[in-house]
């Protein structure tokens, strides 16, 4: 199957039954911290600085935690940093990604050896 038919899998973590972080959420985590940046975040990913700015306060009040902080001004503007809670939700989601990606080639591998 694996070698004409392609695995693929989505992941997305929940809290009380809702969306917490999915790979667009993980992606924008991401840029941010490599940016400092929330509107360079957004900018970079094709989104509004709204449409980023909306995400991350939803997904803050539904887990009780800040995941980004941000400081103002200065010679060269402010900056966005990630807090520790969204290092950990960033780090728990890539972990459990790459979990599940080993576990779909090793799948792939097995049905591959016997013939399927």
């Amino acid at each position: 199957m694996c070698e004409s038919v392609k695995a693929r899998f989505k992941l997305w973590l929940e809290k009380d039954g809702r969306p917490l972080l999915g790979e667009g959420g993980a992606r924008l985590l991401r840029l941010i911290e490599e940016t400092g940046s929330l509107s360079e975040a957004a900018r970079r990913m094709g989104v509004s600085y709204t449409f980023a700015w909306n995400y991350i306060r939803k997904r803050e009040k539904l887990l009780g935690a800040k995941l980004i902080e941000s400081s103002r001004g200065g010679v060269h503007g402010g900056e966005t940093m990630l807090t520790g809670e969204a290092r950990r939700l960033l780090r728990l989601y890539a972990e459990l990604h790459r979990a599940v990606e080993r576990a779909v080639e090793e799948f792939c591998e097995k049905h591959r050896e016997e013939g399927e």
